[in-house]
């Protein structure tokens, strides 16, 4: 019960003030068991009446002590969760209160909504511990204090105002195996609840959430063949804007590469050879694959051109972990001064509204695209796009069908005067769409990032955001954009999945969950844009690639030979075998052979050391825990336990399982385990402490320490 009260209470309390204040989980838990500590000693010593003085007095020199707000709010908190316990495990009221906290917290998690795992968890147990308090009047909770009296004894300080800092590094270890742990149980019963997210992570609806708190579950393994550092893996995209969020969700389709239609043709049109068309585009490959993640969104690259036959129309069903299939994309540089060259030489006819008209000679045959894309990108068309598919779009675009379809994402019931004017005033110097949607962008970009601003009941959130606020998270940033891009008559479209950063090697973890915004740019389609100011834009992520002619290859693996062999030799580590083997690994001549690399072996070798020692001191923490939980019983439960433990020790040195039948049944004596010792002196020995048992639970004989002494 008191492990749930405390869980339950972190939740809540940060949930509640975390726009205000930081609530740790290390600082929390560290004033936390220091209370239940001093709690307990009282207790034992039969000094009740000295509990609320001792914990007014342990309170002011704390908080005398401690120098920043953060750490007062911690110190406060943990003595509220304290007295909170002590008051719920008076027996009076114990059940009732217990009722009536496990009620409260059950309605608040359903009101404020949360998928966090071990939140859930906390609520279920809470509640089946609820039920049987109800049922059953006499349940026992004292082993958790006792636990939690005993971590207190391996926490000491340093001059820090009680940091607690001498177990921090086993602490972070601890709890990375723990999240791990609990990541596997949370997603076990991930299936079973729909709560709104308000923890990082992918969500499958659009719904405003509140403060977004953070994690480090990773959600699915990105596995890609390129160079690119950054790729938006989009989930699904929105079309409608409403004060509780995005709604009219669109999920992946036969449509997904239709994209790639108006831009080869673009790129066609202005010329672009295959060395110019290396510095701003690359078509990558990955392997996606599902961990602490179930759902039946298809997360995919941006500007996706291939994917697995089975997902070409998306997924009927919710899959989860271990699920896994291959994409084809590409990675297109929209920092590059190439493609912003593309963007200004890209000329067509225009209608009235300086919308693009399309002609029969501006798009050209299927046959001429596929030569254009063999020859450019070395790749085959027909393989991501049939001849009947392409025909369709290049009608559409023609016939202007296609250009009509993009109303729908012109929706500005959300807009205002004021955030018209605003528009207005943002865009006036601009000449194209595409100039309007950098301006939006880049002004939106000033604005302060925070995860702790909740807009959720607001009337307009992106009116409080924008005037009021001034501050707040992706899903306010992209909500923004798309409502002010669709103002200046740009059709524009929310886009949520997350954002991979190559640093973190092949994981993709819950807080790279991202919104971000599609915005359709004439003469080119669907592009991308960051207004997110925690998030690096186009320009931040340019490649910097140099197109150096047709006479010059823009990249060789003879260049990219001498570079890597020039930085080995900079650090004094390469010889000529290891020339040689690096000449191989980017010749291809070496493809099935693999390179060992000692570091995975050290780092395999610290994990399992990591997991020994902490196996090594969860079984000490355990034997200790047992033997001060020991020594704090009433006499009385401490004979009941020794009877428990000798009899169970005997049942194990049983071999036949007659034997054990016989020591089990319901009409057995506790003598029957005499036969059983394993020589005359413990049998004697076990013979007294029967005669004790028996004396105090038929005749009410008085258990003392030295009656026990007698018999240990």
């Amino acid at each position: 019960m008191i492990l749930v009260v405390f869980i339950l209470g972190f939740f809540t309390i940060r949930y509640i003030f975390g726009g205000i204040y930081e609530l740790t989980p290390f600082n929390y838990g560290c004033y936390t068991f220091f209370f239940f500590g001093v709690l307990i000693i009282l207790e034992r010593q039969g000094r009740r009446k000295l509990i609320l003085p001792a914990f007014g007095v342990f309170t002011l020199v704390l908080l005398l002590i401690a120098h920043e707000s953060f750490l007062i709010f911690n110190i406060l908190s943990g003595l509220f969760i304290v007295l909170l316990v002590f008051m719920l495990v008076q027996e009076k009221i114990h059940r009732k209160g217990f009722t009536i906290f496990m009620i409260f917290e059950i309605l608040f998690w359903i009101a404020c909504f949360t998928d966090n795992k071990l939140a859930v968890l906390c609520l279920i147990v809470g509640t089946i511990y609820m039920i049987g308090i109800l049922l059953k009047k006499d349940v026992d909770y004292g082993f958790i204090v006792l636990l939690a009296f005993a971590i207190i004894c391996f926490m000491p300080v340093r001059e820090e105002p009680i940091r607690w800092t001498l177990i921090r590094n086993t602490y972070h270890r601890v709890v990375l195996f723990a999240e791990g742990i609990m990541n596997e149980v949370g997603y076990q019963f991930s299936g079973w609840f729909d709560f709104e997210n308000s923890f990082a992570g992918y969500s499958e609806d659009g719904y405003l959430t509140g403060a977004i708190s953070g994690g480090s579950r990773q959600e699915l393994e990105f596995t890609k063949n390129g160079s690119s550092e950054r790729v938006y893996l989009k989930g699904s995209t929105y079309k409608t804007i409403t004060p509780e969020g995005m709604t009219d969700k669109e999920l992946m389709d036969q449509t997904y590469n239709e994209w790639m239609v108006e831009f080869i043709n673009a790129l066609r049109k202005n010329e672009v050879t295959k060395k110019k068309a290396a510095c701003f585009t690359n078509i990558e490959s990955a392997e996606i694959k599902f961990e602490y993640i179930r759902t039946s969104d298809v997360i995919r690259p941006e500007n996706l051109m291939r994917i697995d036959e089975s997902l070409k129309s998306g997924m009927r069903y919710k899959q989860g972990k271990g699920f896994d299939y291959k994409v084809q994309y590409m990675s297109i540089d929209y920092g590059s001064p190439y493609f912003l060259e593309l963007l200004e030489n890209n000329e067509y006819n225009l209608d009235e509204e300086g919308r693009v008209i399309y002609t029969e000679e501006d798009l050209c045959s299927y046959e001429e695209a596929r030569e254009y894309v063999k020859e450019t990108f070395n790749v085959n068309l027909s393989v991501m796009m049939s001849e009947e598919k392409y025909n369709n779009v290049r009608t559409r675009l023609i016939d202007g069908t296609y250009r009509s379809s993009l109303e729908d994402y012109l929706d500005t019931s959300m807009s205002n005067d004021d955030i018209k004017k605003l528009q207005e005033s943002i865009t006036a110097d601009a000449k194209t769409s595409y100039e309007k949607a950098k301006l939006i962008e880049a002004y939106l970009r000033n604005y302060t990032y925070d995860t702790s601003v909740d807009l959720r009941g607001s009337d307009n959130y992106i009116n409080d955001f924008l005037f009021d606020k001034k501050s707040g998270y992706c899903i306010h940033y992209a909500a923004t954009m798309v409502l002010l891009l669709r103002d200046a008559g740009i059709p524009a479209r929310f886009a949520s999945g997350y954002m991979y950063n190559s640093e973190d090697g092949t994981q993709v973890m819950n807080n790279s969950a991202h919104a971000w915004v599609e915005a359709y740019i004439d003469g080119i389609g669907w592009m991308t844009f960051e207004p997110t100011a925690a998030n690096p834009n186009a320009e931040m992520l340019a490649w910097g690639k140099k197109y150096k002619g047709e006479e010059t290859a823009e990249v060789e693996v003879e260049d990219q030979l001498e570079e890597w062999l020039s930085e080995v030799e900079a650090q004094g580590s390469a010889d000529k075998s290891e020339k040689s083997s690096l000449a191989e690994r980017l010749s291809g001549e070496k493809k099935g052979e693999e390179i060992v690399d000692m570091g995975i072996i050290k780092r395999i070798l610290i994990y399992v050391g990591i997991i020994l020692l902490a196996a090594v001191l969860l079984v000490l923490s355990i034997v200790g825990v047992r033997k001060l939980w020991f020594s704090l019983l009433t006499p009385e439960k401490k004979l009941t336990e020794m009877v428990k433990k000798v009899c169970k020790d005997i049942e194990k040195s049983v071999e036949l399982e007659e034997d054990k039948n016989l020591l089990k049944k319901n009409d057995g004596s506790l003598y029957d385990y005499l036969k059983f010792a394993e020589d005359e002196s413990y049998r004697e020995k076990l013979r007294g402490l029967f005669d004790l048992y028996y004396r105090y639970r038929f005749r009410g004989d008085e258990v003392t320490e030295e009656k026990l002494k007698g018999v240990m």
